[in-house]
């Protein structure tokens, strides 16, 4: 009997230890299940991570050819609006045209070098009384003229004026015409030019005439976005000459203008379009101011044409260029005006040589004490009056060619 016990026991024992051997074994199963559970899961999520990454790039492509798809929609809803406001505003229009443009012009100071050329320029200031009238016949065959006009209307002038210009432009076609202001001294001959040549481009103040065609239309008389207007028939006759020529671009003179090719470089320092807005035509002094300065560079030689600027103009364009300029000529704003050619203006362009456009008048031109200060810089001064046509030649050199002497 004790052997039976013993063997029920020892046959207990073995099925204890069986059972846990079958435990551990199913523990040992579970854990690893759990263990290969848990790399399967990171695995997949590892997989997701993965494919999602992939999706993150592919959403980044499909999100630029949207902003591409919206950038490309914008421009269009603005260029719609754009051409709305022109038909519908034309005048809103201009004005914002002339504020990108301005904003462009005042980082738009650099300038590419110019090749040597070997053709002549010439500028031709016409004796024209007491007025401008200024000639350019550039080096490419093309033409400039800036102002004409006599303070008095004289028609002996206008005859010689005329005939003049008759003798140098053969072809009938003035290239590109500028009027500065409107003084009568400098437009009122002309619409008499206009009327014998075909001008294909004009260059004009800001200023609608109160004496408009009717034929001009509603969108070109819309280009004027300056507040004040000219009522005199000699402002008049040009502003409806050169809005009814055939087939001639129109610019007005706004922000910086620039004519050039790889020899020579007409740089017009025009009126900003904030100066516009804010500068008024009360006086005779902000008339004159708003005459543009133009630089004409050829062969390393450089001329400063100045209308009628001022003591008012002529600090904004020391500013709006910044570093002094080393010229060589200077046509005398204002027919020598006491008012002009101030001397910080004098010493920023460094002339040789001064061109003063004058003809018998009341006015005291030119002052004394402008030539005096023409002459303490040593410059040579030639007069329109005394010289009558006076004839710049620039080549590798500059000569002067006079009509008479004095």
């Amino acid at each position: 009997m004790g052997n039976n016990i013993n063997n029920k026991s020892k046959s207990n024992i073995n099925s204890k230890a069986r059972k846990l051997a079958t435990a551990k074994a199913k523990a040992l199963a579970g854990s690893n299940a759990k263990k290969k559970a848990n790399e399967k899961s990171n695995s997949r999520a590892y997989s997701k991570k993965s494919s999602r990454g992939n999706i993150k790039v592919h959403l980044s492509k499909k999100a630029s050819k949207k902003i591409f798809v919206v950038v490309v929609a914008i421009v269009l809803v603005l260029a719609i609006c754009a051409g709305l406001i022109y038909w519908k505003r034309p005048d809103m229009f201009w004005q914002g045209y002339a504020w990108v443009q301005d904003l462009f012009d005042r980082n738009d100071n650099q300038s590419n070098p110019l090749t040597l050329g070997e053709g002549e320029l010439q500028i031709h200031f016409i004796d024209v009384g007491q007025g401008d009238c200024i000639l350019i016949l550039l080096p490419d065959g093309k033409s400039m003229m800036i102002d004409a006009g006599n303070g008095s209307n004289s028609s002996t002038y206008l005859s010689s004026t005329l005939d003049y210009i008759d003798d140098y432009l053969a072809d009938g076609i003035i290239d590109y015409m500028m009027l500065t202001h409107a003084d009568s001294d400098h437009c009122y001959f002309i619409d008499e030019v206009i009327a014998q040549y075909d001008v294909n481009t004009f260059y004009m103040p800001n200023i609608l005439s109160t004496r408009a065609d009717d034929r001009i239309s509603n969108a070109s008389i819309a280009q004027f976005t300056d507040d004040d207007t000219i009522d005199t028939i000699c402002y008049a006759n040009f502003f409806n000459s050169a809005l009814l020529e055939a087939d001639a671009e129109i610019v007005l003179n706004i922000g910086t203008i620039v004519i050039e090719t790889e020899n020579y470089r007409l740089t017009c320092y025009c009126p900003t379009a904030e100066f516009w807005e804010n500068n008024s035509l009360s006086t005779a002094e902000k008339k004159n101011a708003i005459s543009p300065i133009v630089i004409l560079e050829y062969n390393g030689f450089k001329v400063v044409l100045t209308g009628d600027s001022n003591e008012i103009n002529e600090p904004i364009f020391m500013d709006r260029v910044g570093e002094p300029v080393n010229c060589d000529v200077l046509k005398v704003a204002h027919h020598g005006s006491e008012t002009s050619s101030i001397p910080s203006f004098l010493d920023f362009v460094d002339c040789e040589y001064a061109v003063v456009s004058v003809g018998e008048n009341d006015y005291g031109h030119p002052s004394v004490d402008t030539l005096d200060r023409l002459a303490a810089r040593d410059m040579t001064i030639y007069r329109t009056d005394q010289n009558g046509n006076i004839i710049l030649s620039i080549t590798s050199t500059i000569n002067f060619s006079l009509a008479k002497s004095e």
